[in-house]
């Protein structure tokens, strides 16, 4: 096809894009947002002062928080939240103990809200509630505290966190008649998720190829991959579609998008799009009625019509060299696109997921640490070059790697300069053996751990993984040597994911595991032994 009669059909879809979306009509970004949170039990407590007063007592349960940031208020609603106490306060209603639906707004910011409930007793002003919202990055802090002169002059004081409720979908094991509450009662699709949560709320899907295309209803959400990253191969028009007015807060991460007419239909909305990676589509992104969608770190290759009409990406590898900070328009590199796999070549170490393990190629993709500076990376496993692969692994732990960039005082090479490093330094401190150049280097096992239990089926063919950590300070370590009770089980000659082993054909009983690492100059280190008890359960 060249390069007249692609742009002419290229304007024939657009054109068919444009009617699609006239058939429908934007709604107005609503103003108002209500969130539905979940007390973590262990980091939420409420004291009781005073004569029998005592504590900590756990919360559990649920709440909605209502924000409205324009007119400056915000509300408590559903609490369905216990105190988990003694005597009266058991499966007291932590709504009812606070008054918290009759709590009214004070001060109210994207950062703090502050309610009062004032009891009007002249005599006793500490009986006044109040109650802070301090939001965090993924989730908010409650501090409240009053007394009570009907009780003995009981005091109560608050201090919990509560996080944005989560729900699950696995295609594979999956029922959409479930909760999607856990990854053991998750939905089945994308879409139940969406219908189900609430603003605020994250939808965490599991690998799988999904053949339905997803609408985000208008809903403040994030919906990402839980793990390696879920394929969307929509049968409809489009795979995925923001049309009620979705602002930044409609998250779309970490997916591949692929077979699709459409793969992103937006109109009037203005998602976070951000690792992505959209390929072998007719068109990519169609952005219609003023969106102005965030995509970012993302890749778009081999979309037949094109890659962005009415929006822009950064920090993005398009193939049609869209406009845009710090894009690039070379070959991405897949490692299979013809098969689905979407993971980018890499000579440091790329997962394979048909045998879920971790290979090394002979080429290195120029998407890998091609992300925002900014963006965050940690979640990547190390080795990687401190910065954000683009598309759909980037940020997770299935980013294929690259080389790290050292600093010095990063003795041990695990990418943090902390207490480690420290204690390595101090271990060897003032340290001198006189004819010697090359000091020896340091090996611990890390998993598992001393005096851990393992339970084993009658013919024993669970895999137990070991996992040591190993440095050297004048070098670098060439391989890692695993021996359970002296006898050797493997090797691990790279330690791109970490130097590790897998253990097979054991017997129950109790084993010693040891470590030994050799550095550049063959000094060798062994670790300390770890005690593990196998349990035989037939």
């Amino acid at each position: 096809m060249n390069g007249r009669t692609k742009k002419r059909m290229k304007s024939v879809v657009c054109a068919g894009i444009v009617t699609l979306v006239l058939a429908g009509c934007a709604t107005a970004p609503a103003a108002i947002v209500t969130t539905t949170y979940e007390f973590i039990p262990d980091q939420s407590t409420l004291y009781v002062s005073g004569m029998g007063g005592g504590g900590p007592y756990s919360i559990e349960g649920q709440f909605q928080l209502t924000v409205d940031l324009g007119a400056e208020l915000a509300s408590f609603e559903q609490i369905d939240a216990t105190i988990l106490g003694q005597g009266f306060l058991n499966r007291q209603s932590l709504g009812d103990l606070f008054h918290m639906t009759e709590l009214e707004s004070t001060y109210v910011s994207d950062a703090q809200i502050d309610f009062l409930l004032e009891r009007n007793i002249p005599t006793f002003p500490s009986a006044d509630i109040h109650l802070g919202v301090t939001f965090m990055d993924d989730s908010v802090h409650l501090t409240g505290r009053f007394s009570d002169p009907l009780v003995d002059g009981h005091g109560y004081s608050m201090d919990a966190v509560a996080v944005a409720m989560t729900y699950y979908v696995d295609a594979v094991d999956g029922d959409d008649d479930n909760d999607g509450l856990s990854p053991e009662t998750a939905f089945a699709t994308i879409q139940k998720g969406i219908n189900t949560a609430e603003d605020g709320s994250e939808v965490l899907v599991y690998p799988s190829v999904y053949t339905e295309a997803i609408d985000f209803l208008g809903k403040a959400i994030t919906v990402k991959s839980a793990k390696d990253a879920a394929v969307l191969e929509p049968q409809d028009y489009f795979a995925v579609l923001f049309h009620s007015g979705e602002d930044h807060n409609s998250v779309l991460k970490n997916f591949v998008v692929r077979n699709s007419f459409i793969a992103i239909l937006l109109e009037g909305s203005s998602p976070t799009i951000s690792n992505v990676t959209v390929a072998d589509n007719a068109f990519g992104i169609a952005a219609y009625a003023g969106a102005e969608p965030d995509i970012s770190n993302s890749i778009f290759w081999n979309n037949i019509y094109g890659d962005l009409f009415g929006c822009q990406a950064r920090y993005s590898c398009i193939q049609e060299a869209g406009e845009g900070q710090g894009n690039l328009d070379i070959d991405p590199l897949f490692a299979d696109p013809e098969n689905g796999d979407y993971h980018l070549l890499s000579r440091r170490g790329r997962y394979w997921p048909e045998h879920n393990v971790w290979v090394l190629d002979d080429v290195i993709s120029p998407c890998i640490d091609g992300g925002d500076p900014n963006a965050d990376y940690f979640n990547e496993p190390k080795l990687n070059g401190g910065r954000v692969n683009m598309g759909a692994y980037g940020g997770t732990a299935y980013a294929s790697m690259k080389e790290m960039r050292w600093v010095h005082s990063d003795i041990n090479h695990d990418g943090w300069v902390n207490m480690i490093d420290f204690a390595v330094l101090a271990k060897n401190w003032l340290k001198y053996e006189p004819g010697t150049s090359n000091l020896p280097p340091e090996v611990s096992i890390i998993m598992p751990q001393d005096g851990d239990r393992f339970e084993c089926e009658e013919t024993c063919e669970e895999t137990i993984e070991i996992e040591a950590n190993a440095w050297d300070i004048d070098g670098s370590i060439v391989k890692v040597e695993f021996f359970a009770d002296g006898s050797k089980i493997g090797e691990d000659n790279d330690g791109a994911d970490g130097w590790k082993t897998y253990w097979q054909n054991y017997t129950p009983s109790v084993h010693y595991l040891t470590a030994k690492a050799t550095d550049d100059d063959g000094a060798t280190a062994t670790s300390t032994a770890v005690q593990i008890r196998i349990i035989p359960i037939w």
